[in-house]
């Protein structure tokens, strides 16, 4: 859900736009003609309302503007970046953050597992409260976890710490020694971590669709590469705030 957070911003982007995009639903065409001018309708073509409202959305058009910039900033990005590090024969190993938030960050304020929500989880702050919010989770444990993946990443270059235990970060053997499967990426399996109380493997996929997307499929990814060299960052026009963006 790495979009959520700036899907309410789009007014302060995007000339005439309103929000929210479900009930202000010529924004969508609006947003998407500004981020991409003349590829627009290229884009809508994947990226339209129908797969949201098949997937019983509450807000469609605000979860496909949240999931379309959740891939143009992120999601591709993220999978081209790891596609060309093992192509060269560097590691990479690819995660994404999904942990449950509970009941009022997920269905009340729709954020889901918004961008930069797994911060309490690296530094250990805030946890009482997520722990407040999600209240069938365990926070403290997430953040062991990840604490000991990222930590034994920079000790051995692998998340899992490698099969030298006495390379492996003080305290640790507990966490690395139970969650061990984080592969690293290839060409060939395209594996990722999905981050979560009971972290998994998950795959890269071709034909997967709405609320199934934690990681988007292949033609709109394919689609997004094919595109980025072209996308303007920069634009002429101005939001109702003046900021050019």
């Amino acid at each position: 859900d790495g979009g959520t957070i700036f899907e309410p911003m789009l007014p302060q982007v995007v000339p005439a736009a309103k929000w929210p995009a479900s009930i202000f639903k010529d924004s969508v065409g609006k947003a998407f003609d500004h981020m991409l001018s003349s590829n627009s309708s290229k884009f809508q073509a994947i990226y339209n309302v129908t797969e949201y409202k098949a997937g019983t959305a509450l807000w469609p058009e605000d979860a496909l503007i949240s999931r379309s910039l959740r891939d143009l900033m992120f999601m591709c990005p993220l999978r081209q970046v790891a596609t060309a590090f093992a192509e060269q024969g560097l590691i990479a190993y690819m995660y994404v953050f999904h942990f449950d938030y509970g009941l009022l960050i997920d269905n009340v304020l729709h954020l889901g597992d918004f961008h930069a929500g797994e911060l309490p989880f690296v530094f250990k702050n805030w946890l009482w409260a997520v722990k407040a919010a999600a209240i069938k989770q365990d926070p403290y444990l997430v953040s062991d976890i990840m604490s000991c993946k990222w930590a034994s990443f920079a000790y051995a270059q692998d998340p899992n710490g490698g099969s030298d235990e006495s390379k492996w970060p003080p305290g640790c053997q507990a966490v690395n020694r139970k969650y061990s499967s984080w592969p690293q990426f290839n060409t060939r399996d395209r594996l990722f971590y999905a981050f979560k109380q009971d972290p998994e493997v998950r795959q890269i996929r071709s034909n997967n669709y709405y609320p199934d997307d934690i990681f988007p499929r292949d033609p709109k990814c394919d689609l997004i590469d094919s595109l980025s060299q072209y996308l303007r960052f920069k634009h002429t026009g101005e939001g109702r705030s003046g900021v050019v963006v």
